[in-house]
């Protein structure tokens, strides 16, 4: 029979090895997530002209993820943001789309004219279910609507948008992909996202 501390070292020993076997699983899956070939994105002859949220951080890296990805897709882009005169640059540079990050606040007269001079437009909803009672209005003057929220695709339909699309956000792997940590810094839980107040209050009340 072992004494106590025969077994108390006999059941660190298997803790250590089952702990460390894990370690090696999730550290093989990462590498693998990191090293593995990907498939290359359809690549279109189009120019799109991007219009980003305008809002800053935390919606800068989205806008940057957007822009990284769009190059790598399309013939050309072009930059813009709502404080700038948006319709002029359209009618200017002539894009085959014009794609518009959240558009609280751009204004719609300049999506009209764009519009109206054959451009076609596309928003992409950034925070839907919450601000529907706004976006309601603003998806009317857009050729086009992405919502990463399904539940929202018939709301916008049923309000008179034949062209609209479940289009949720992916992970940008130039800005997030696994990383090897300490293994005195696990978590058993781990939050991804920006650190609103309510959010910080809730894991850590």
């Amino acid at each position: 029979m072992l004494s106590l501390a025969d077994q108390a070292r006999k059941n660190g020993q298997h803790a250590g090895y089952d702990a460390g076997k894990e370690e090696g699983y999730l550290r093989g899956r990462a590498n693998y997530i990191v090293n593995c070939a990907q498939e290359p994105l359809p690549f279109r002859q189009i120019h799109v002209l991007y219009v980003s949220s305008g809002k800053g951080f935390p919606y800068s890296p989205l806008d940057e993820a957007i822009m990284a990805t769009l190059q790598g897709m399309v013939a050309q882009v072009t930059l813009s943001d709502p404080r700038q005169p948006v319709s002029e640059i359209a009618l200017q540079t002539r894009p085959d789309l014009v794609l518009v990050l959240d558009g609280m606040d751009i204004p719609l007269a300049h999506l009209d004219a764009i519009r109206q001079a054959g451009i076609q437009t596309a928003i992409w909803l950034t925070d839907d279910p919450y601000y529907t009672d706004m976006t309601l209005e603003t998806v009317k003057h857009f050729d086009h609507v992405f919502t990463l929220e399904l539940n929202c695709v018939d709301l916008y339909r049923q309000n008179g948008c034949p062209s609209v699309h479940y289009l949720p956000f992916a992970a940008f792997t130039n800005h997030y992909f696994p990383i090897t940590t300490p293994s005195s810094l696990h978590r058993e839980v781990s939050f991804i996202g920006s650190a609103y107040w309510n959010r910080v209050y809730f894991f850590n009340p």
